[in-house]
C-alpha cells in the first residue's frame, strides 16, 4: 500500500486494528476540534497539508470538518502547523461521541459485532467449556477435524452477531414512529 499509495490508506482504508482503533477512539475522553470561527478565515490549510518542517495529516483528516475522532491518531501535526492556533485537544464526555454520530457507518457497525463473535469464540476457549462443545459441535455437524471446527465455529461465531445486527436493522426500518426518542 504504501508503494502505491500516499500516508496512511492502509492503517484508515483496509487494516483491522487501523478499524478497531477507529471504533474505540470514538469513546475517548478526549477530541481534537477546531474553533469554525477561526477556519472560516484561514486561506492556507497547513493544519492538512503541512509545512517544511512538520508534516500534514498522515489520516487525511481536514480538522476544519472532523466531527469525529474515528480517524485521528492524535499526532498533532495540525496543532503544530496551524498558524492561528485554531485546532485543541479538549476533555469531554467518555462515550459521548457514541450517542450522537451524525453519519453512522455499517462498517463500523460490522466491525464491532464481529468483534463480539470474536470474543465469544475466544471464551468459549478460555471457560473450558470447550471440550463439552466440542463433543456437541462434533455430534452435530459431524466434522472431526479440529482445523476445519474450528475454522467453522469461529466464522460462525463472527457471522451470527452480524446477521443479529442486520435483523435488528431491518426490523428498526419496519417501525420506525415506534423506535428513538421522541421530542
Amino acid at each position: 500500500m504504501g508503494a502505491v499509495f500516499e500516508k496512511r490508506a492502509w492503517c484508515r482504508y483496509l487494516c483491522f486494528l487501523g478499524g478497531l482503533s477507529s471504533n474505540y477512539s470514538m469513546s475517548s475522553a478526549l477530541e481534537l476540534r477546531t474553533d469554525s470561527e477561526i477556519c472560516k478565515t484561514c486561506k492556507d490549510p497547513t493544519c492538512y497539508k503541512g509545512t517544511a518542517k512538520v508534516e500534514g495529516c498522515s489520516m487525511f483528516e481536514y480538522p476544519r470538518t472532523m466531527d469525529s475522532n474515528r480517524f485521528c491518531n492524535f499526532c498533532a501535526n495540525c496543532i503544530k502547523t496551524c498558524p492561528h492556533d485554531a485546532i485543541k485537544i479538549t476533555p469531554r464526555p467518555p462515550t459521548s461521541e457514541l450517542w450522537f454520530i451524525k453519519k453512522p457507518r455499517f462498517e463500523d457497525s460490522f466491525l464491532a459485532t464481529a468483534l463480539i463473535g470474536i470474543v465469544v469464540s475466544q471464551t468459549i476457549v478460555m471457560l473450558e467449556v470447550w471440550e463439552p462443545f466440542m463433543e456437541w459441535f462434533e455430534s452435530t455437524t459431524g466434522i472431526t477435524n479440529f482445523t476445519i471446527a474450528w475454522t467453522v465455529i469461529f466464522a460462525g461465531a463472527m457471522l451470527i452477531p452480524v446477521l443479529l445486527m442486520l435483523v435488528s436493522s431491518f426490523i428498526s426500518t419496519l417501525f420506525p414512529e415506534k423506535i428513538g426518542c421522541r421530542a
